[in-house]
C-alpha cells in the first residue's frame, strides 16, 4: 500500500474529528520496520498549520449552528431522613516516634523539587520512534528557554567538606494500630445512603429578559349560609320587611277595635277614708293584793336604761301622792308605741326599775305586782309575789341579807335608808306567815319581809305597817317596859334585861343569880313585842373604861370606843360582863 491510498480513505472537510484508526487528511504515515513490531504500526503526525485551519473551518460552522435548548430538570425530591446525631470524637492515640534527623544538603548540590522514584506513580512505558527527515522538516521550531538573570539565581551554599558530613542514625519503624470502630448509637436504625448525583455540564444559554412580577389575586372569600340559600340577601332582607309592616298593620287594626268597640271603660274607684288607727287599750293584770286603786306609768321603750329608769321612777313619785292615808295602790307600767299598748309583766317592772332579786327566787316567782302605800302622810313602796316553794325562798333570804339593801334601794323613792354596821334579821311568826325585819334608821322606815308557804305568798315592804297591811295581820298592841324589867318571849327560855328600850340577853342561869334578880320575876310576852325591842350592842361595867360589841354570844373589845354614839353604850352588871365569853 501506498501513500496515496492510505490518504484516500481518511476523511476530509468538516467531519470532525478522526476516529480511532483513522488517518486525518494531509497526515504523515510512517511505515516502523518489522524487526522493531511484530505488526506493522502506522503513526500519523499533523502539523500546526493543519491544526489552525481546522479550528478555523469549526469555529465559522458552530456559529451558524444554534445549540439546543436543554430539557428542563426534574424538580429535586426531597427525603427527609432522621438526622444522624453526630458520632462520638475518636481518641487518637499517640503513637512514640524516633527524632527525625535534621536532613543536611550538601552545599554543591541544588535541591530537588522533583519527586523521588519511589513517591512518584509507575508510568507506562514511552515507544517513540526515531524521527524521520520529512518529519523533521515540518516540526515547528521550538524556542531556546529564556535565560534566567543573574539576580533570580538562588545563592547555592559552599560544599561542606567530607569529613564534617554527620551520621544519619537508624530510625526504627514506625508502628500502626488500628483504631477500634465505635459501637453504632442506634443499633436499630437503619440508614438510608445518600445518592449523589453526578454532576450536570449545562452549555452556555443567552440571557433572558428580566421577568415581570407575577401577579396574585386575592383569596376569594369564603361562601355563607345565606349565600348558600336559593335566593339573594336583598331578597331575604325584603321578605322579612314585608312580613313585619304586615304583622305592625294587623296588630295596629286589631288595638283600634278592641279599643274603641269592646274595651270597657271602668267605674271610677272611690276612695275611703280609712278611720285613723285605734289601738285597743290591754286588759288590766288580775289583783293579787286588795288594793284600794291603780297607778299607771307609761313608757315608749322596752329598753333598760338609767334614763328610763330615773323616768319611770319620776311618774311614780308624782303619782303616789294621789293615795289617801291608809290606802294600798297598785303600780302599773304601760308600754305604748304606734302599733302597740301593753303592760309590763311583774320580772319586766323590776328590771326596768333596776330592783334587783336573787335569782334562786326569782326562779319561784310566777307573777306579782308592784304596790305603794300611805303611812300617816309617808308613801312606802313595795311588792307582792305568787311562789311556787315558800321553804326555797325562807332559805335564800339568809344569804341575800347581806346585799338586800342594795339591791332594793330603788324601793326607797321618798327616804334612803342608812346602811347600819350589821343587818340582822328579826324573826316572829305571825298566822300563816314568817315575817323577817330589819329595824333601820327611822322608826317608822325599815324593811319587812313576810313568807307564806301555806298561802305562797313572798312580801317585801318598807315599813311594818305596810306589811301588816299587805298581809292583813292585825297590828299587835306593843306595850312598853321601864328600865330593869325581865322579858321572856312565850315558849321560849332566854331573859332579857330592859335597858332604854332595848333589851340585853343574859347568857346563864348564874349571871342571873349573880345579879341578885329574883326567880321567876320575868314577864312573858308576845314574839311581836320581844321583837319590838332591839338588842343592845355594846356593854361596859360600871367604872370601867373599855367597851365591848356584843355579837353572836361573845364580846370584842373596841379599840377606839370614841368614835361610838355614846347612847348606844349601855352598862352590864358585873356578872353579866363576865358571862360574856371574850371573841377573837
Amino acid at each position: 500500500m501506498n501513500d496515496n491510498q492510505q490518504n484516500s480513505d481518511i476523511p476530509t472537510g468538516n467531519q470532525g474529528l478522526p476516529k480511532s484508526g483513522i488517518l486525518p487528511q494531509d497526515s504523515l504515515t510512517i511505515d516502523l520496520d518489522k524487526e522493531s513490531s511484530p505488526q506493522p504500526v502506522k503513526y500519523s503526525i499533523r502539523t500546526m498549520a493543519q491544526d489552525l485551519e481546522r479550528a478555523k473551518k469549526e469555529t465559522t460552522t458552530s456559529a451558524a449552528i444554534k445549540m439546543p435548548t436543554p430539557p428542563p430538570l426534574p424538580p429535586p425530591k426531597i427525603t427527609l431522613q432522621k438526622p444522624i446525631p453526630p458520632a462520638p470524637p475518636q481518641i487518637i492515640r499517640p503513637i512514640p516516634t524516633a527524632p527525625q534527623p535534621e536532613k543536611i544538603v550538601p552545599p554543591s548540590a541544588t535541591v530537588a523539587t522533583t519527586p523521588t522514584p519511589a513517591q512518584q506513580p509507575p508510568q507506562p512505558p514511552t515507544i517513540r520512534p526515531a524521527p524521520s527527515p520529512i518529519i523533521a522538516e515540518k516540526a515547528p521550531i521550538i524556542p531556546p528557554s529564556p535565560i534566567i538573570p543573574p539576580s533570580l539565581k538562588r545563592s547555592i551554599p559552599p560544599i561542606m567538606p567530607a569529613t564534617e558530613t554527620p551520621k544519619i542514625p537508624s530510625i526504627p519503624p514506625l508502628k500502626f494500630e488500628p483504631t477500634p470502630t465505635p459501637p453504632p448509637l442506634f443499633p436499630g436504625l437503619k440508614i438510608k445512603p445518600q445518592i449523589y448525583a453526578p454532576p450536570v455540564t449545562l452549555a452556555p444559554q443567552p440571557m433572558m429578559p428580566p421577568l415581570e412580577p407575577e401577579f396574585i389575586p386575592p383569596p376569594a372569600p369564603k361562601q355563607s349560609l345565606l349565600s348558600r340559600l336559593p335566593f339573594s340577601i336583598s331578597h331575604l332582607n325584603l321578605m322579612i320587611i314585608a312580613t313585619a309592616v304586615i304583622v305592625a298593620l294587623i296588630g295596629t287594626i286589631g288595638f283600634s277595635y278592641w279599643w274603641f268597640f269592646v274595651k270597657e271603660i271602668p267605674a271610677p274607684k272611690v276612695v275611703e277614708k280609712l278611720p285613723p288607727l285605734v289601738i285597743a287599750e290591754p286588759d288590766l293584770p288580775i289583783k293579787i293584793a286588795a288594793t284600794d286603786l291603780d297607778i299607771m306609768v307609761q313608757t315608749d321603750t322596752e329598753t333598760v336604761s338609767n334614763e328610763t329608769t330615773s323616768l319611770l321612777i319620776s311618774q311614780i313619785s308624782s303619782s303616789a301622792k294621789k293615795i289617801d292615808d291608809g290606802e294600798l295602790a297598785r303600780i302599773l307600767i304601760k308600754y305604748v308605741s304606734e302599733t302597740e299598748k301593753s303592760y309590763f309583766s311583774f320580772s319586766k317592772s323590776l328590771a326596768i326599775l333596776d330592783i334587783i332579786i336573787p335569782e334562786a327566787i326569782a326562779n319561784e316567782i310566777r307573777d306579782g305586782e308592784i304596790l305603794a302605800s300611805n303611812q300617816n302622810g309617808k308613801i312606802r313602796y313595795g311588792f307582792i309575789a305568787k311562789i311556787s316553794d315558800g321553804v326555797t325562798v325562807l332559805n335564800n333570804i339568809t344569804t341575800w341579807q347581806k346585799y338586800i339593801l342594795d339591791d332594793l334601794k330603788n324601793l326607797y323613792i321618798e327616804n334612803q335608808p342608812e346602811k347600819s354596821q350589821e343587818i340582822l334579821f328579826k324573826d316572829s311568826l305571825q298566822g300563816n306567815f314568817i315575817i323577817k325585819q330589819i329595824d333601820l334608821s327611822s322608826l317608822d322606815l325599815s324593811l319587812a319581809i313576810a313568807i307564806s308557804d301555806e298561802d305562797k305568798k313572798f312580801i317585801v315592804a318598807t315599813s311594818k305597817d305596810m306589811l301588816y297591811e299587805i298581809t292583813g295581820i292585825k297590828i299587835p298592841t306593843i306595850r312598853t317596859f321601864s328600865n330593869g324589867t325581865l322579858v321572856r318571849a312565850q315558849n321560849d327560855t332566854k331573859i332579857y334585861r330592859v335597858i332604854d328600850g332595848k333589851k340585853l340577853w343574859i347568857p346563864s342561869v348564874k349571871a342571873f343569880l349573880a345579879s341578885k334578880y329574883a326567880p321567876n320575876s320575868e314577864i312573858e310576852i308576845t314574839q311581836e313585842e320581844l321583837a319590838s325591842l332591839p338588842d343592845v350592842k355594846y356593854i361596859r361595867l360600871e367604872k370601867g373604861v373599855k367597851v365591848y360589841e356584843i355579837k353572836e354570844g361573845k364580846k370584842y373589845l373596841i379599840n377606839n370606843p370614841k368614835t361610838l354614839p355614846q347612847e348606844e353604850i349601855k352598862i352590864a352588871t358585873t356578872a353579866e360582863f363576865n358571862a360574856y365569853p371574850i371573841g377573837k
